[in-house]
Parts: C-alpha cells; structure tokens; sequence
C-alpha cells in the first residue's frame, strides 16, 4: 500500500506498507530470503523507519496452498499475520516518522525482476502468475 499523497509527497515521505512481499532470491547470504521461496516479508517505510520481519511458510511449496496475509492496522499499531499466524508489530511510539493516520491506496503487483531480490529471474520460469481469490478490507471499532 502506498499513501494516497503520494502526488504531493514522494517515497517514502508518504508511507509504505507491505502486506507479503516476496524476493527471487537475496545476495546476502545471512538474510533469510536468501534462495528461500517459502519466505515472505512484511514491512513498513516511512521518511525514517523502515522495518522488516520475515516469515517463513511451514509447507513445501507456496503454490498448492492459498495462504491469508494480513495487516492489522491500528491507530497506535500496525501487526504483520500468515494465516491469522502474527510475525511482526510495529508500534507508533516507537517509530520516529509515522504517516499512517493517513489514507493508503492497495497495489497488487506481480514484478519481476529489477534489483530488490538481488538476482534476475530465470528466463526458463516464465510466465509466472499471481493467484488472488479475494481482497478484504474491513474498518472495525478500535480502542
């Protein structure tokens, strides 16, 4: 998700929410997702945060298997979930830039390669595809 004042305030000065965001492979063999497919991350970029948490998925294959990403976005919060399964949270207090009082736009987006995963796709797994049976939004009453 990006904030919908992307227009007046570039990245990452209007927010960055990742729900499940997924990388080909890492260069850095210490990261987690390094060549790991059944690794997923969420993460939050504001002008001055940036955190990340990685999740990894207990099946074999991301493929046979819908999963649920979710994020639980709260006035003070924000909790990163696999399956109802919560992996990370990141709270407001603790965050020196917080934009995320304000409105955010979904972006389901398939891309492939550029330099965040590190390597380029093989050519030989082309076409690859995105399978979404549903996107819920709900607005519930918070304290």
């Amino acid at each position: 998700m990006l904030g919908a004042n992307l227009d007046e305030y570039t990245w990452p000065l209007c927010g960055e929410l990742d729900v499940a965001e997924w990388f080909g492979g890492s260069p850095n063999p210490a990261d987690p997702r390094a060549g790991n497919p059944l690794s997923v991350s969420g993460s939050m970029h504001s002008a001055a945060d940036s955190p990340t948490a990685v999740y990894t998925l207990p099946s074999a294959t991301l493929a046979p298997a819908l999963r649920t990403y979710s994020l639980d976005w709260r006035p003070t919060s924000l909790t990163w979930l696999v399956d109802g399964d919560p992996y990370q949270t990141v709270l407001k207090k603790d965050c020196k830039s917080w934009v995320f009082d304000l409105p955010q736009f979904l972006i389901l987006n398939l891309a492939i390669g550029g330099t965040m995963g590190g390597t380029p796709p093989a050519t030989g797994g082309l076409p690859y595809q995105m399978v979404v049976k549903s996107v819920e939004l709900y607005d519930a009453e918070v304290s």
